[in-house]
């Protein structure tokens, strides 16, 4: 098997998988959520919603429409590639 590797500048904290395998939710220190197609190693989203407190942890929906992310004080549930909302 060959495999790519990205370097990636931030400290990813938490992963977390979409049901279908196809993308990877990271939780990075201090640059938010970020939502990585795996089949390109691309990213196609970014979520800095946690303004007063870094995530500390990400997590799909079933159905992988959503994303959750909690922060020290928050839960946001968000669709990543719909500006969030």
């Amino acid at each position: 098997m060959v495999t790519r590797q990205r370097q990636i500048e931030d400290n990813i904290e938490h992963l977390a998988w979409s049901p279908d395998g196809r993308y990877l939710v990271s939780d990075e220190f201090a640059a938010g959520v970020n939502v990585w197609d795996v089949t390109n190693l691309r990213r196609v989203f970014i979520w800095q919603g946690h303004f007063d407190s870094d995530s500390n942890a990400v997590t799909w929906s079933p159905d992988a429409r959503y994303v959750a992310s909690g922060g020290f004080d928050d839960v946001q549930v968000w669709r990543p590639g719909n500006n969030g909302e």
